[in-house]
């Protein structure tokens, strides 16, 4: 099975599971459903920067920490799963920052560590060379 076929399936049984959860909490923005794979050449251990998998070919897969977001779950790297537990929208770090949240995730025990409590954001991709990526900022709380 090819990892592109891989990772659909995977984003496509996630979203049909977090449907049964959406009522019962709060959701994602649409913006961050997907298959985002860190950036390494980005990331830094405040901040770790992601783009799509499938909309990227000429990412660099084989290195590719995967993340799947659906409306109430996130999934990965490793072993993760995680369960929104809530989200709020707090104040942009500048005026043209693009919406910022803050999520708090019960996620089930891994032996890797869990970003439980995190800021996401989506920025808009200038261009091809600058592409949209996912931002989450791990917070100490979590």
């Amino acid at each position: 099975m090819s990892k592109k076929l891989f990772l659909s399936s995977i984003a496509a049984l996630l979203l049909a599971t977090s449907t049964a959860h959406a009522d019962e909490c709060c959701k994602f923005p649409d913006e961050f459903h997907g298959i985002w794979c860190i950036d390494f050449n980005k990331s830094k251990t405040t901040k770790i920067f992601l783009v799509s998998c499938l909309f990227h070919p000429d990412y660099d897969r084989k290195r590719a920490a995967v993340l799947v977001i659906s409306n109430t779950q996130y999934l990965g790297p490793g072993d993760r799963y995680c369960h929104l537990d809530t989200i709020k929208e707090v104040e942009p770090e500048s005026k043209s920052s693009s919406a910022v949240y803050v999520v708090h995730g019960e996620c089930h025990q891994s032996v890797l560590p869990v970003w439980t409590y995190f800021k996401v954001r989506v920025t808009d991709g200038e261009n091809e060379a600058d592409p949209v990526h996912l931002i989450i900022e791990p917070l100490p709380e979590g």
